[in-house]
């Protein structure tokens, strides 16, 4: 009988969900996004909710005598759910943009040093991350002291799926509370924030099993029926397994925010430090290690445009078709603006978290069109900067081709004015959700179903299509990257 293997990919914006048989062909695919989501933070019942509708319209596109053999659970991070004793929520889930946290990790650094910090976690010390919001709660209100977990999101999702408490190493690595060289939480750290490190859940390695679907929910849910749960990972780290991402390859995935990921050997603390490198253990290939960084807000920025510029129309129709429409009347040639979008602050490598959008350019002949261009234009900019400074750490910087991945890889535009800014191959892959098939991958080599990462990348990572750069639009948008690059200096200084 065909296996079926999931993979949920838990977003800010929405719960995908997706089932593959054992060599990744898609057998059914779910999304659902978020109602009650504010800016800053997603009410904890959201989230699970997504999950379970995403559950109910898959088992309406199988058969009914199917059910899901393993699953694994992909998560964003810098979040966490506090739970009481009877696991129900205490709180909303704050997001890594909530402005608290100043004071809090004021505090933290008082007692270690920020470079003491990054060579436990492997991150540089910021108010977005866990301990810093876990810390906010113990000191302005009571939710610390009625909290019996604190999970990350991924973890929280486990536990309702199965009433156990585990969290993947990456997703606890982006807690800034998690000691990557003794693979543990850090006792350093969670003294320092005065946090029990036994309100936390237990770490296991990506792939790890973590129980079976409990049976009163497998009740509700027959496609459930004995499912096995296994560690996924931080969506960004399941992105790259997904997408198959080696050493001879860069990933750019554009979703809520834009990442570009690489897989690398490991880097020194003074060169990390001076590259603002994460990084964490790559589980596909023994002795590499996996860094991201996330500069700037991606299809989010290009769907205020959508609010912005088409009013009219956002609420009634669907954003993919709005986002067609005005796409094919954008042009192949740069537009005459340059636009830092830093709807949200500047993020890693250049970390600016003051940094402001700004537009310049503007005349009566510039239209609405240009604007949502410009827009693009400057998001891409800012992914063509990372991929720059992770260049010189690879073999054969000539040959490397950018994989894409998230919701705008869906758009033929944005990839062909990728290749022409980047200068490189764009490989667009067959399947379109690669968090979703890297938290499959994860479950399906914790069941033993693939040997080896190897395998399962030869077995569900194909190729769809391949955007080339265009010589001549290349040269233009260069001209304009040169300049681009001096407009975003002066941004930074207003």
């Amino acid at each position: 009988m065909e296996k079926k293997l999931a993979g949920i990919d838990i977003g800010t914006t929405n719960t995908k969900m997706t089932v593959y048989n054992e060599i990744g062909a898609e057998l059914a695919h779910a999304s659902y996004s978020y109602p009650n989501r504010s800016v800053h933070s997603i009410p904890a019942d959201s989230i699970w909710d997504a999950v379970l509708n995403c559950i109910s319209a898959i088992t309406k596109q199988l058969s009914p005598g199917d059910r899901i053999d393993a699953l694994a659970v992909s998560s964003f991070g810098e979040s966490l759910v506090a739970i009481d004793p009877k696991g129900r929520p205490l709180s909303d889930i704050i997001l890594r943009t909530a402005e608290n946290g100043e004071e809090e990790l004021s505090s933290i650094l008082n007692d270690i040093p920020e470079k003491e910090i990054t060579g436990i976690t492997g991150l540089f010390p910021h108010k977005r991350f866990s301990l810093v919001k876990m810390k906010w709660y113990k000191d302005h209100t009571d939710i610390y002291e009625k909290a019996y977990k604190f999970l990350t999101i991924d973890s929280y999702i486990i536990f309702m799926l199965t009433k156990t408490f585990f969290a993947s190493e990456s997703t606890a690595w982006r807690t800034m509370a998690y000691d990557l060289s003794s693979s543990s939480w850090s006792k350093k750290l969670l003294d320092a924030a005065q946090i029990d490190s036994a309100k936390l859940p237990e770490v296991l390695p990506a792939g790890s099993f973590c129980g079976v679907c409990q049976n009163s929910l497998s009740a509700n849910y027959r496609l459930l029926a004995g499912t096995k749960v296994y560690t996924g990972g931080h969506d960004q780290l399941c992105n790259a397994i997904g997408s198959g991402l080696t050493e001879s390859h860069l990933l750019n995935c554009s979703g809520t925010v834009e990442c570009v990921s690489s897989v690398i050997n490991f880097i020194g603390e003074e060169e990390k430090n001076r590259l603002k490198l994460q990084q964490v253990r790559y589980p596909a290939d023994e002795g590499k290690y996996f860094s991201f960084w996330a500069p700037v807000a991606g299809c989010s920025s290009l769907d205020w445009c959508l609010r912005f510029l088409m009013s009219d129309k956002f609420s009634k129709t669907p954003k993919a078709t709005l986002h067609k429409e005005i796409q094919s009347l954008c042009r192949t040639e740069p537009t005459q603006l340059m636009a830092a979008p830093y709807f949200n602050g500047r993020g890693f490598p250049d970390i600016l978290s003051s940094a402001r959008g700004a537009i310049k350019g503007f005349t009566f002949h510039t239209s609405p069109i240009d604007f949502y261009q410009g827009i693009m234009e400057g998001i891409t900019f800012e992914d063509k900067i990372c991929i720059e400074k992770f260049l010189p750490y690879k073999n054969n910087q000539q040959e490397i081709n950018i994989l894409a991945s998230g919701g705008g890889s869906n758009s033929e535009y944005w990839m062909q004015m990728k290749a022409n800014i980047f200068g490189k191959n764009i490989v667009k892959l067959c399947h379109n959700e690669s968090g979703t098939m890297g938290a499959m991958i994860f479950a399906a080599i914790g069941e033993g179903y693939y040997r080896s990462f190897r395998q399962a990348f030869q077995q569900c990572i194909k190729i769809r299509e391949i955007y080339r750069p265009d010589s001549a639009i290349s040269e233009m948008y260069d001209e304009k990257y040169n300049s681009y690059l001096v407009f975003r200096e002066h941004c930074a200084l207003m």
